[in-house]
């Protein structure tokens, strides 16, 4: 006889009281719903991580990196699901370094999101020209100061320092906030410009990673943070030209959009712009430099019927000639460009690719759409869509 199997079958009824099943039924919606992995630091016991390098870590209310040693380092990494590519995931690190041998522009300290198959988001504590400050590192070598294309001015030693450091889910990396503010311009270094993977496996990193720079800094918090996608909505171009021969326009078009199922609608007068224009084999090129965002429009209409222009001082600002969005039914609509003053080089612009996001957050849209162009005439570097004329 096997003892675990009863010997009789149960059939009382048990009546379970409304409150209890409405108790279950919420711990069983919880327990299944969609888990999002975070790492977060323990200063106290970072036993979530691993560590690399044989410099000294010493847990505490705060976690301190003592990188003493020429050729040797301090890391610690956690492996992360959403650090693969296509999500978008922050890093937010509080640190102070308490001091430093820096080579060259490499003061020693940095914090990675390292996708673990293409690119690697690393923002370091950096000196450029004198001045303490986060770059993203681009390709080359750390301590080259041409390796950080893009940087934000703070002093890292004088007091502690909070960075979000973001990687989009198109393998963009940029710092969206430097102690609770948004760099102005945006400090945002496209994926065709950033290193590679700094191990296989999606990882978040923290430490004293430079082989070569001293130094010694304390971490009071860590944490890795998955951000809501914008709504994905498309963009269908019926004129594009850039560079035109006939015109002095350098950017030029126009394009009918369909924001995504479950979009409560755009607002330009209320909600930030941002314009992404692109190419498979040469990355982002306009806007160059980056004005993003956008928050500027002058408003005509009614609700459903509205039309929202760009303003003269983001006009002014920008060097956009005219940005107009029009509303119509069904979630749909059309957006016009036209900037003549814009710097374009000659360049294959044989397939673009264009984003325009309106809003931030889970209730932003995100528009995408590409465009196929040809030299019009043949080898003049004039390019328009190639169902126009």
């Amino acid at each position: 006889m096997n003892p675990l199997k009863p010997k009789t079958k149960l059939t009382t009824k048990i009546k379970i009281p409304q409150r209890i099943l409405l108790t279950l039924t919420l711990i069983l919606v919880l327990a299944t719903a969609p888990v999002e992995a975070a790492i977060t630091l323990d200063p106290t016991n970072p036993a979530n991580f691993n560590s690399e390098g044989n410099q000294t870590i010493t847990p505490g209310a705060v976690l301190t990196f003592t990188d003493q040693s020429i050729g040797d380092f301090a890391l610690l990494f956690a492996n992360d699901a959403d650090a693969v590519p296509g999500v978008n995931l922050d890093v937010i690190a509080t640190f102070q370094v308490l001091s430093t041998i820096p080579i060259n522009a490499d003061a020693g300290n940095r914090i990675v999101i390292n996708d673990g198959l293409n690119k690697a988001a690393i923002a370091a504590c950096v000196i450029l020209n004198g001045v303490k400050g986060i770059g993203i590192l681009s390709t080359g070598a750390a301590s080259d100061p041409a390796s950080y294309p893009v940087f934000v001015a703070v002093d890292w030693q004088a007091a502690p320092v909070t960075v979000r450091l973001r990687r989009y889910a198109n393998g963009d990396a940029e710092l969206v906030e430097v102690n609770g503010i948004a760099p102005s311009p945006r400090a945002l270094l496209t994926v065709d410009r950033l290193p590679g993977p700094t191990r296989a496996g999606g990882t978040v990193e923290l430490g004293t990673a430079s082989p070569a720079a001293q130094c010694t800094v304390a971490y009071s918090a860590f944490r890795s943070e998955r951000v809501a996608q914008p709504l994905p909505g498309n963009l269908s171009f019926t004129r594009l030209h850039l560079r035109d021969a006939d015109s002095v326009d350098r950017i030029q078009f126009r394009a009918d959009y369909t924001l995504g199922n479950g979009s409560d609608g755009i607002n330009p007068g209320a909600e930030p712009i941002a314009i992404k224009l692109s190419t498979p084999a040469g990355g982002q090129f306009y806007p160059s430099p980056d004005f993003n965002p956008l928050s500027g429009f002058a408003v005509q209409g009614t609700a459903g019927k509205r039309r929202w222009t760009l303003n003269d001082s983001e006009r002014a600002r920008t060097g956009i000639e005219r940005l107009v969005f029009d509303e119509d039914s069904n979630n749909s609509g059309s957006v016009f460009l036209r900037d003549f003053r814009a710097n374009l080089a000659d360049a294959d612009f044989s397939t673009v690719n264009i984003e325009i996001t309106v809003g931030t957050g889970a209730a932003a849209d995100r528009l995408t759409g590409a465009a196929y162009l040809v030299q019009k005439p043949a080898g003049s570097g004039s390019w328009r869509l190639q169902t126009e004329p």
